[in-house]
């Protein structure tokens, strides 16, 4: 195994804002909008990446940096077994999104529109994996995966703020993943990768504490 991953997770915020004079200033970075009683300010939502932890029986991922756990536990989901364990879903991915909790409105096309541009965002405004072959659903796990090679122009990771900062408040993680020797590796049995990205949500479960304080201020 000679891949290691970091995991991250978006997280809707609010940046506080206050008149002086005539101009707008920021006041600071919240977890919750203004409260009432705060009449000269407001805020606008952003969406920010936080370091995620993951652990498992025999290991434990506190957020910080690559580790080789975090990309075993990764394999292991996204990867089909002789069971058939994982299924390439396509556009059917969307099925799989139907049973989910209340979100608020448009919170559902958010999600499912996330996963369909992290799927075939290209540097170039073309669409790449117009069939969506890279979009998996993992019973095991109960998610769906979207797996990307790397650009080494850009990066997916603004679909996934995007995805929070319009509501979309399933489950959602950020794998980053890169080869510890710099090797490229066979990471489904089937496909050979350098570095990748790989999204993860999960529809039966909420991103919590965030939409908590999004759903009190509604």
């Amino acid at each position: 195994r000679n891949y290691e991953c970091k995991v991250e997770r978006p997280k809707l915020q609010y940046l506080h804002k206050i008149m002086v004079i005539d101009s707008s200033v920021t006041a600071g970075l919240a977890d919750e909008p203004p409260k009432a009683s705060e009449k000269d300010f407001w805020s606008e939502e952003v969406a920010t990446l936080l370091p995620e932890k993951l652990h498992d029986d025999k290991w434990s991922y506190d957020g910080v940096g690559y580790d080789a756990n975090v990309a075993g536990w990764l394999q292991e989901a996204v990867s089909s077994d002789k069971f058939g364990h994982v299924t390439v879903v396509a556009s059917g991915y969307e099925q799989h999104l139907e049973h989910e909790f209340e979100q608020p409105p448009n919170g559902l096309l958010a999600c499912k529109q996330g996963i369909k541009d992290f799927a075939t965002l290209s540097f170039n405004g073309h669409k790449n994996h117009k069939s969506l072959e890279n979009i998996i659903w993992s019973p095991r796990s109960d998610s769906v995966f979207v797996v990307r090679g790397k650009n080494k122009f850009y990066s997916t990771s603004k679909v996934v703020t995007e995805m929070r900062k319009k509501h979309c408040f399933m489950l959602v993680r950020f794998f980053r993943c890169r080869a510890s020797d710099g090797k490229r590796t066979i990471f489904d049995y089937q496909t050979t990768f350098g570095s990748l990205e790989v999204l993860q949500v999960t529809p039966s479960a909420s991103s919590g504490n965030d939409f908590d304080i999004f759903r009190k201020g509604r």
